[in-house]
């Protein structure tokens, strides 16, 4: 008999798009949904451990505040990866949901501990990587929840930057 399985929505805080267009997509969710605060981030490469090996994403990404949740909007700018890319349109704009994020607070060991008992066969990664000490990684839900569920585990400094996005009133 299989043990409880682990609750895999713990510490849900962020809602995150997919984007041909990061500054299309601020204005429209400024515009239609009254979310206007911003904090975009600088272009960057990041490198990412996959099941089909190693990969790379170019992204930029903007990160607003409402309330106790996180949205994020992502616009993938080439490398190796399809992660970010897959299901936009070829040509114009388009806008995509793409995961859930779940923060683990507290010490690495809650990190160590999660990733240590993730039951790969239900919830297979889609990739995982990390900046500074910091980890991530995506399970790929797709087949049965449409989307992927992230999972991140953020040093002293990536948790002051990810929180520093501004809070929007709406």
């Amino acid at each position: 008999m299989p043990g409880a399985p682990m609750m895999m929505f713990k510490d849900f805080f962020q809602v995150a798009y997919v984007t041909t267009d990061l500054t299309a997509a601020i204005d429209l969710f400024a515009r239609d949904y009254g979310v206007g605060q911003w904090l975009r981030l600088p272009p960057s490469t990041i490198e990412l451990a996959t099941p089909r090996g190693p990969e790379s994403a170019h992204i930029e990404y903007a990160l607003a505040q409402i309330g106790g949740r996180q949205l994020e909007l992502i616009q993938p700018n080439g490398g190796s990866s399809t992660l970010y890319s897959e299901g936009l349109p070829a040509s114009g704009f388009g806008l995509r949901f793409h995961h859930l994020g779940c923060w683990l607070r507290g010490e690495r060991k809650e990190w160590e501990d999660f990733r240590s008992t993730l039951d790969t066969a239900r919830h297979p990664i889609a990739m995982e990587g990390g900046f500074g000490a910091s980890a991530y990684l995506y399970t790929d839900q797709r087949d049965r929840l449409g989307h992927y569920l992230e999972y991140m585990w953020l040093d002293a400094d990536a948790s002051e930057m990810f929180m520093s996005a501004p809070q929007n009133l709406v």
